[in-house]
């Protein structure tokens, strides 16, 4: 069925954006911590450090990862849906 094909190929891209969300949120905090060592406050530091790449990049993985997540509940979603409805016309 295409519906678990598309399922298993997500899941699968999942573990992927996994390894990318890991490594731009460890290039984001040393970005951070660099502005946080020459920053008046936090607050400061924080918002240069939201303003630089790594921070894109941090926030473009994290929100395709959330993207994904919700493309895998909505075809589980249409998966039972399909299933009941298979069931009700006897197949």
């Amino acid at each position: 069925m295409r519906l678990c094909d598309l399922l298993n190929t997500l899941t699968a891209l999942i573990g992927n954006v996994n390894d990318e969300l890991r490594e731009a949120e460890l290039d984001y905090k040393r970005v951070l911590l660099s502005y946080r060592q020459t920053s008046k406050s936090a607050v400061e530091a924080r918002m240069f450090a939201e303003t630089q790449d790594e921070y894109g990049r941090y926030r473009e993985a994290k929100d395709t990862k959330e993207l994904a997540l919700e493309m895998v509940y909505t075809l589980k979603t249409v998966s039972k849906a399909t299933q009941e409805e298979m069931k009700l016309n006897g197949y």
